[in-house]
């Protein structure tokens, strides 16, 4: 009801001078009421229209049936038996002379209004099928009450009364939420009309509020409404927000959950497969398992505190959290070496210079003293390790390994200097001497993925060098320039070590000569016959067909008309139409000969 009552007033403040019940138009809308009796068929009121150029009285806004004279009455009932009412002689009424003057002061004035806007009537140029009242986007707008008229856009079966032609309201969907359709009769015919409402939306910039930041005014099938700015993670355990301040998306933590390897764990959940040993822990780490006190969690397995790694009578290992949660704890004093339990000073091999010293090691032979014993070698004080000059036998430092230089280490069976990198590690793995034997990680340090296409290299948890793409367009090869640049005569696109594009001089490039492609501006590449005539010809066979190619002086690669002796030029393969085989035979030759059949 309040979008017809709105295009009611639209209609009555651009009407110049037309003679109109305002009072009587609104109430009769607001009882949802046509303003007038049944018609002579019986059927309910009219619908609503707007003037036509039958109509002889001037026009006005009508509901109602149709008067004698094509027009429509706004008490409803035929004219001659409507009553008068109040407002029905207007003395502000246009008279003739008033119409004559408007008519020509403005031309536009005398037609059907059956476009309108701010300013007035619009000229008509094509009614491309629309069956609606005014909308802006729409280039033409006819009404049933048009019809009659002589205009471009709404006379004639090709226009208006062909595209607006309907059996049912389905048939009228424009696609637009912001019009009610529906299929009414007109006569013989029946005909789709699209009403506007107001308060409906065709875009986000038809619609007021939001801070910008974290809410957003949006047109939503014709309706505005206030969206939040989108910060879900797609993670079930967090709390997404959006900074009023920054606009930033926040993801809290439940305080009662855990983010692990990529899944959500309430607290308390233990980890799979660990028995229990492992369970989120909010309080300890959020985003890690935290083991359970007074367990081991060894081989897959949980194991409760003091228990043996075997049932044997001399086993030595026992779980013992406060020294090691995923490790068997070996008994002081006693070394487990090859799978099997040692008392302090146990011998190894016979004659071998391997015992067991706890304090050197728990889990290899160590060297008796003046020795060394490494990977079941003994070696005597000074002896140089077979990785290299960076290690000795030190018996005073250790008996069961080499002895690494202080400025050194000695990883992966090699020697490597202080703060070498790990070949293939971008960085992220060096060399430090406090730890001589194993690498270090660089968690979180510049490094170099090797990559130009890349900004701000980092190294990562998986102990990867792993950079930011670069928003500008980079290139890795010469071939991605060649949309890029577009080079002149005997220039190429190349790809810069920085990962832009450039043009650059082709070391190529020739206009002449034997050895030139003219129409590619390019040397031949080394090995092309240089001429048509040849010092030898070569032969081969493919199934049962022979062929044969010229061989000769070749081009050089490096000069436009440079042939040169060393270089053999080749021909191409061609067929020889007198070796083709039979069925039953097949094509022979040693290369330098003539194929022949048998």
């Amino acid at each position: 009801m309040r979008s017809i009552q709105a295009y009611i007033h639209r209609v009555v403040a651009r009407a110049r001078r037309r003679s109109l019940s305002i009072g009587m138009a609104l109430a009769c809308l607001a009882a949802s009421q046509g303003c007038g009796d049944s018609d002579a068929d019986g059927g309910g009121d009219a619908p609503l229209r707007l003037p036509s150029a039958d109509d002889t009285d001037g026009g006005g806004f009508t509901f109602g049936t149709d008067d004698a004279d094509g027009a429509m009455d706004p008490r409803g009932g035929d004219a001659e038996d409507a009553t008068p009412m109040p407002g029905d002689a207007d003395p502000n009424a246009d008279t003739a002379a008033d119409t004559a003057a408007d008519t020509a002061a403005d031309p536009d004035s005398a037609r059907a209004p059956d476009i309108l806007d701010a300013d007035g009537p619009t000229p008509i140029v094509d009614c491309a099928g629309f069956c609606g009242l005014f909308l802006e986007k729409n280039a033409c707008h006819c009404h049933h009450a048009c019809l009659g008229s002589a205009d471009a856009c709404c006379g004639g079966d090709g226009g208006y009364l062909g595209a607006c032609a309907c059996l049912g309201n389905a048939d009228c969907d424009d696609g637009d939420p912001c019009t009610t359709d529906s299929c009414q009769q007109k006569g013989a015919q029946k005909l789709c009309m699209n009403l506007p409402f107001a308060g409906c939306c065709g875009a986000d910039t038809e619609c007021a509020g939001g801070d910008g930041i974290c809410a957003f005014a949006k047109c939503i099938d014709g309706t505005c409404s206030l969206q939040p700015k989108p910060c879900d993670d797609g993670v079930d355990c967090t709390l997404d927000s959006c900074d009023p301040k920054t606009g930033e998306c926040q993801h809290k933590l439940s305080a009662s959950s855990c983010h692990i390897d990529g899944g959500c764990w309430k607290a308390g959940d233990a980890k799979p497969g660990t028995g229990g040993c492992q369970r989120c822990k909010p309080d300890v780490n959020a985003s890690a398992w935290s083991p359970e006190p007074n367990k081991c969690f060894i081989d897959g397995e949980c194991v409760a505190a003091g228990a043996k790694a075997s049932a044997a009578e001399q086993e030595c290992r026992t779980c013992q959290p406060a020294t090691s949660k995923d490790t068997w704890t070996i008994a002081s004093g006693q070394c487990h070496i090859d799978g099997v339990c040692l008392a302090a000073g146990a011998s190894g091999q016979a004659g071998s210079c391997q015992v067991c010293n706890a304090s050197q090691s728990q889990t290899t032979w160590s060297g008796k003293p003046g020795t060394c014993a490494v990977e079941g070698a003994c070696y005597d004080k000074g002896a140089v390790s077979p990785a290299g000059p960076c290690a000795t036998c030190q018996p005073e430092k250790s008996t069961s390994a080499f002895t690494v230089a202080a400025d050194a280490c000695l990883l992966d069976g090699a020697c490597v200097a202080k703060g070498a990198s790990k070949p293939g590690s971008g960085g992220c793995e060096v060399c430090d001497p406090g730890t001589p034997t194993k690498w270090k990680a660089n968690l979180g340090k510049a490094c170099d993925d090797g990559n130009t296409c890349t900004k701000e290299d980092v190294c990562t948890s998986q102990l990867t060098c792993q950079g930011k793409a670069t928003t500008a367009f980079c290139c890795k090869a010469d071939a991605e320039c060649a949309t890029q640049v577009q080079p002149g005569p005997c220039q190429k696109a190349i790809c810069k070590g920085d990962g832009s594009c450039a043009i650059a001089p082709n070391p190529l490039c020739c206009s002449q000569g034997v050895c030139c492609d003219v129409a590619a501006q390019e040397m031949l590449p080394k090995g092309t016959l240089c001429y048509s005539d040849s010092k030898s010809v070569e032969y081969k066979c493919e199934s049962n067909q022979g062929y044969v190619r010229k061989v000769g002086y070749g081009c050089t690669g490096e000069h436009e008309s440079k042939c040169s002796s060393a270089v053999k030029g080749y021909g191409a393969w061609e067929p020889m139409s007198n070796v083709v085989c039979e069925a039953g035979k097949s094509c022979h030759t040693s290369g330098v000969t003539s194929p022949v059949c048998k």
